[in-house]
């Protein structure tokens, strides 16, 4: 019995490639819930649901840490991760949780001078 790899080992591929990159796209998706969980609790939301602008205009007012490329970068990534099924790579990953903990750093930094 001769089992030929080139063709399963080739579909193979692409289901890993698949998995790996499905992965980033869940990687990228919990970091901006984590943050967006975060922002609001901290009141930064109004009450209700909260548009893509205004998310992004939250986020441009981190200026100390974050420019408004990469507020508009990281809102790029974070819908197209939702809406997409396009592919991730490991620093787009990196560049998302980057965000977040910029984010809350200045947040806890704020936190801490106003005790």
């Amino acid at each position: 019995y001769r089992v030929y790899l080139s063709t399963s080992c080739s579909a193979q591929e692409r289901r890993l490639n698949k998995r790996k990159h499905a992965g980033n796209r869940r990687q990228i998706k919990q970091w901006n819930r984590l943050l967006y969980r975060k922002l609001r609790a901290k009141g930064k939301f109004r009450r209700g649901t909260v548009s893509d602008e205004e998310y992004e205009e939250v986020l441009k007012s981190y200026t100390k840490v974050l420019s408004p490329e990469e507020a508009r970068r990281y809102m790029y990534l974070a819908k197209a991760a939702a809406f997409s099924h396009n592919e991730f790579d490991d620093e787009e990953v990196w560049f998302c949780k980057t965000v977040y903990r910029k984010v809350l750093y200045e947040e806890g930094k704020n936190d801490s001078a106003g005790k």
